[in-house]
C-alpha cells in the first residue's frame, strides 16, 4: 500500500521541481542532476501506473465479465427480418488472448440461429462494458469486439480452463455445459475498438497489442484502494505531497 502510495503521490507532484535561478553554478550543477534524476523516477511512476489503450481495453473487457455483453448479429437469410442487425445479451468470459468466449444455446436461441443455422453468418460483434454501481451508463469504459465465432473443441487446449472460468463467473454454467443444447463459441477478433468513456478518448487498438495486454491487476480494487489512499492514508498523502514540493 505505502508504495501504491508513494508511486500516485509522485505523479500527482509531477511538474514541481526546486528551482535553481539564484543557486551558484556548483550548487545548480548538482540540483541539476537531482532534478534529472527526478524527472526520470516521475517518467517510470508514470509508466508503471498509467495504462496503453491495449490494457484498458482488456481491463474494461475483464470488468464486464460480471455484467456481461450485447452481442450483435445479423438475421439470418429467409427469416422475416433478414439482414437486420439484432442485438441480445449473452454471458461471457476471456480466454487467453482476451477473445470472448460464449456460452451458447445452439437450439434455441435467436442469436445462435443467426450465427450458426443456415443463411446465418458467424460474423458478429460484442460490446463489452465496465459498469459500476452508481455510474451513468454513458460513463463506462466500453470495448467492442468485432469478428467470427467458431466452436470451441471438446478437445482444446483451453477448454476445461475455458469451462472452470465460466464455472466460477457465472453460477448456472455448470449445469448447462452438462447438457447437450449449450456449447462454448469463441469470437475471434478482427477488430478492436475501445471507448474510454463519456467524452473521453476513443480509439481502435490493433488486435495484436489487444491480445498481448494484460488485465489491470489491481482494477477490480480500485475503488476500494482509493477510498483507501484518499481517506484512511490522507495525511501521509498530503505530507508526502509537501515534501516534495520543498
Amino acid at each position: 500500500m505505502r508504495r501504491l502510495l508513494v508511486a500516485v503521490a509522485a505523479v500527482a507532484v509531477a511538474g514541481l521541481r526546486p528551482s535553481t535561478a539564484r543557486a551558484p553554478s556548483r550548487s545548480t550543477s548538482r540540483t541539476s542532476v537531482a532534478v534529472a534524476e527526478a524527472t526520470n523516477v516521475d517518467v517510470a511512476a508514470e509508466a508503471a501506473i498509467y495504462l496503453s489503450s491495449a490494457e484498458r481495453a482488456r481491463t474494461t473487457a475483464e470488468l464486464g465479465i460480471a455484467t456481461g455483453a450485447a452481442l450483435s448479429t445479423l438475421c439470418a437469410a429467409g427469416s422475416a427480418t433478414e439482414g437486420a442487425p439484432f442485438t441480445t445479451h449473452v454471458d461471457y468470459v476471456l480466454d487467453a488472448s482476451g477473445a470472448p468466449v460464449l456460452l451458447l444455446d445452439t437450439a434455441r436461441a435467436e442469436h445462435s440461429k443467426n450465427l450458426l443455422g443456415a443463411g446465418g453468418s458467424a460474423r458478429c460483434s460484442a460490446l463489452l462494458a465496465a459498469r459500476a454501481a452508481g455510474t451513468p451508463p454513458a460513463a463506462a469504459a466500453r470495448v467492442t469486439v468485432v469478428g467470427e465465432v467458431e466452436a470451441v473443441a471438446a478437445d482444446a487446449e483451453d477448454r476445461i480452463v475455458l469451462e472452470a472460468l465460466f464455472g466460477v463467473n457465472h453460477a448456472y454454467a455448470d449445469d448447462v455445459l452438462s447438457t447437450a443444447e449449450f456449447d462454448l463459441y469463441r469470437l475471434v477478433p478482427e477488430s478492436v475498438y475501445f471507448v474510454g468513456g463519456f467524452g473521453v478518448a476513443a480509439t481502435w487498438v490493433p488486435v495484436d497489442d489487444y491480445g498481448d495486454a494484460r488485465a489491470d491487476a489491481v482494477a477490480k480494487e480500485a475503488r476500494d484502494l482509493c477510498v483507501a489512499l484518499n481517506d484512511d492514508k490522507r495525511s501521509d498523502a498530503v505530507s508526502y505531497t509537501h515534501l516534495r514540493a520543498h
